[in-house]
């Protein structure tokens, strides 16, 4: 795995230590925060198997709906923390509102390239596409 591919699964952690932190402190249900930490889980395995090979082949056909799993939770967690923010009487108040939904938009940037990959893998895996 090249150093910056290294680096990009650091700040995959990072954005997932502080997603499971943000639902901690908003008191989110044990379940919504087991699937957080398993949908960073599952982004951080897309990019490690996409350098790994014997992980990737390991993974097989289960990448598919892992990554299924992944983009429906950070899709449907993306629009409940939208609601929560417009729904928020303090939020059209603030001079700064447009702070989190940027921080919304920019997870969902950061986790692009871990998709490709995940894409990338269950072509492999379903088609026999060689690397």
């Amino acid at each position: 795995m090249p150093w910056w591919a290294f680096a990009y699964v650091i700040v995959l952690a990072g954005v997932g230590v502080i997603g499971v932190i943000d639902d901690l402190r908003q008191e989110e249900p044990p379940w919504y925060i087991a699937l957080g930490v398993a949908s960073a889980l599952f982004t951080l395995i897309f990019v490690v198997a996409w350098w790994h090979a014997p992980l990737a082949e390991a993974l097989g056909k289960h990448v598919l709906p892992m990554l299924l799993a992944a983009v429906a939770f950070y899709t449907i967690s993306a629009k409940e923390d939208l609601r929560k923010l417009k729904s928020d009487p303090e939020y059209a108040a603030q001079r700064h509102a447009w702070i989190p939904v940027s921080a919304v938009i920019l997870v969902v940037i950061i986790q692009i390239p871990a998709y490709y990959c995940a894409v990338g893998l269950s072509v492999r895996a379903w088609f026999g596409v060689p690397n």
